[in-house]
């Protein structure tokens, strides 16, 4: 019970801070950006840091005042590496990854998975490029995944992949993919 209610209180808050941010700069894509640099920012502070100040109150004034102009390039990284996955485009996705790039999955979704880590930028632009290739009646968007550049992969309005992507500024180290429908819920959209 403790759980759900701090995910419901962390998709409550980034609610928060969209609706902030949409209303600065009028985009919903923007807003997406502010509130990923944003989280960004917060979990690059030191514990120490973040034990001093009330996170809800710092991450509204960041969100509130935070300029997309000074933003790291790795929004169009993944930008590129989502329109290569949806269009199964392997070459396209190798190009976003390092040579040493690792990709993890869980188990239990509706999408095939391996049950062990997939290495090597080849391997790994081919697995997700297969993974995650449009499917019928699903779409692919780019959105912050707790704190870090993501995707998310729904039908409809229902998550069936969410992935999370650790970058460096020019490229993809790993590629964590949550396919378990019971992790997935805190993604639908309603």
């Amino acid at each position: 019970m403790e759980v759900t209610a701090s995910l419901a209180e962390l998709l409550e808050e980034r609610e928060h801070l969209l609706e902030i941010a949409q209303w600065r700069f009028g985009s919903r894509a923007t807003a997406e950006q502010v509130v990923q640099e944003t989280y960004r920012r917060w979990y690059a502070l030191a514990p120490a840091e973040r034990d001093v100040v009330e996170p809800r109150s710092w991450l509204t004034h960041l969100a509130s005042t935070i300029n997309p102009d000074g933003f790291e390039p790795v929004d169009p990284l993944v930008h590129r590496f989502a329109l290569a996955c949806t269009t199964g485009d392997v070459p396209g996705v190798r190009a976003t990854l390092a040579s040493d790039a690792t990709l993890v999955t869980d188990t239990g979704g509706h999408l095939r998975t391996t049950p062990h880590p997939v290495r090597g930028a080849d391997e790994v632009a081919s697995y997700a490029a297969r993974l995650l290739t449009r499917h019928p009646g699903c779409h692919l968007t780019t959105e912050p995944v707790n704190g870090h550049p993501g995707l998310i992969l729904r039908q409809t309005t229902q998550a069936i992949a969410v992935i999370s992507l650790t970058t460096t500024p020019t490229e993809i180290e790993t590629v964590y993919i949550v396919l378990n429908p019971s992790k997935l819920t805190p993604w639908h959209r309603t």
